[in-house]
């Protein structure tokens, strides 16, 4: 895919290739799946990779960058007059209001609101019900302080942000960042998925391309300036990346801990990160003019985050000199051939231990041709599981009375598929475990990042399926476990 970023070696502009490939290295060696990684360093991009299937110029959920999405609609809101952040949120939604509005909602300011302050101490709309109205709910819910006081961390106030853009721009918000920024050049197919009232989801629903994440990147770094051209309030910018409320109380992790500014976290190097969950950053230190933008899957990975942020500093960030190095082809080529090679990692290459050895020793040891299997009565109203297994992998399928899901995996790589129903792409693998036990990974990419995992334990008479997924919101009949009878006929 075309790219308007010049690309030069890492040496022109102070980092070792030797030192990048470590970064990838120690990602991977960690098992965390990354499925994308952009380094920009004044001015260029020196390394940038995709992690198979994932390619470039492919949407990827980016969560809760979405809320920087929000404050930069306001701050375009503020620059054309619009609005002003001191104005009172309630004045904009008069016919959400309840009919005593309590003090601390009646008082909330849309700075607030960007600072993470509000009257609440969570999220007042319910993620699992696209019925309800999220904006209303959030005029609706019993405050819990006093606005501009403690920072808590809620994602309803980008949503209602969201909301009052479209309002007062008359357009999706993504179109109102486009049309007001051209010179940005956001994808034109990058978008945010929508509530059940049709209204963006400023909190969490950004789909947009890994080099839309780098545009906002450098044009944060370059406080409102992009390709030469003040494109948002230099003012805003500069609040909107500094420490303006304290975070150490209720921060996540210890690399989140800095402070916050306008839906934008600080860092433990004096820098600033969009953060979205599961992994989706744009990291930037203006002092080094460097940027690292990634996508990954972090869900389920205990301190995830804080592996990339650490390996990042290690390898990148404390390496970087002022000045140029002197390159060196074969280090140069063994980078671009590593970005070139980068794939998401198969289960069977991330067990460890004498788990791993056993996996290695089994090999693929139970092959198996349509072998059907019945579950007992069950909420989730699975009745029949069909399995096949060869040499190199094999199919799974599950049913119900309407439904039918097929998974497909490999032992040494992925095998990609798209789950019906949801319509979601994966890339599915497997490993046996033990003679009678086979375990599948389905890493789910699309609109729903996260994985489904199956356990699979062998009876002479039965199958006991143990299913979990890790994804916020969606995908909740594939949990628990079952004692299936096998067929006779199989």
């Amino acid at each position: 895919m075309h790219s308007d970023f010049s690309m030069v070696s890492p040496e022109q502009k102070g980092l070792s290739s030797e030192n990048i490939v470590t970064f990838y290295q120690q990602i991977y060696t960690k098992n965390l799946p990354l499925h994308s990684a952009i380094l920009y360093v004044d001015g260029a991009v020196v390394s940038k990779t995709y992690y198979a299937p994932v390619k470039e110029g492919e949407l990827h959920r980016m969560f809760s960058i979405a809320k920087t999405m929000s404050a930069l609609a306001i701050g375009l809101l503020v620059d054309q007059g619009k609005l002003s952040l001191s104005d009172r949120i309630v004045d904009f939604f008069p016919e959400k209001l309840p009919a005593q509005v309590h003090p601390y909602l009646a008082q909330m300011t849309i700075r607030n609101m960007l600072m993470m302050r509000t009257c609440y101490t969570r999220s007042s709309y319910n993620k699992f019900d696209f019925t309800s109205d999220w904006v209303g709910s959030f005029f609706t819910a019993a405050p819990d302080k006093i606005p501009g006081t403690v920072f808590h961390y809620d994602t309803a106030a980008a949503h209602v942000l969201a909301a009052l853009c479209e309002k007062l721009a008359g357009c999706p918000m993504m179109d109102f960042l486009r049309a007001s920024m051209p010179e940005l050049g956001l994808s034109r197919k990058s978008y945010m998925l929508l509530d059940g009232q049709g209204v963006s989801m400023g909190g969490t629903g950004l789909m947009a391309t890994t080099e839309d994440l780098l545009r906002i990147g450098i044009l944060l770094m370059n406080q409102g300036a992009y390709a030469g051209k003040q494109l948002i309030s230099k003012e805003f910018v500069k609040a909107a990346t500094s420490n303006l409320t304290p975070t150490l109380l209720n921060a996540p992790i210890a690399s989140e801990a800095c402070g916050y500014g306008y839906m934008i976290w600080q860092t433990e190097k004096q820098g600033f990160v969009c953060y979205g969950m599961g992994g989706q950053f744009i990291l930037v230190h203006p002092e080094k003019k460097l940027i690292l933008v990634t996508t990954s899957d972090t869900q389920g990975f205990a301190g995830g985050n804080q592996i990339l942020y650490d390996a990042f500093y290690e390898t990148i960030y404390n390496t970087l000199s002022d000045a140029p190095l002197s390159e060196n082809p074969e280090s140069l080529k063994a980078l671009r051939d590593l970005e070139t090679a980068n794939t998401l990692k198969p289960i069977s290459e991330c067990l460890v231990g004498s788990t791993a050895a056993t996996a290695r020793a089994l090999g693929n040891c139970r092959p198996c041709k349509n072998a059907r299997f019945y579950f007992p009565e069950n909420k989730a109203e699975w009745n029949a599981l069909t399995l096949s297994t060869g040499e190199k992998g094999g199919i799974l399928t599950l049913t119900d009375s309407t439904r039918k899901f097929t998974f497909t995996f490999s032992y040494d790589s992925q095998t990609t598929g798209t789950l019906e129903k949801y319509d979601t792409p994966y890339a599915g693998s497997g490993v046996w475990l033990s003679e009678d036990t086979l375990y599948l990974r389905f890493q789910l990419l699309g609109e729903s990042v996260g994985s489904i995992h199956m356990e699979l334990v062998f009876t002479p008479d039965n199958l006991v399926l143990t299913m979990r997924k890790i994804e916020e919101t969606m995908f909740g009949e594939f949990q628990g476990t079952y004692v299936c009878r096998q067929s006779l006929l199989s």
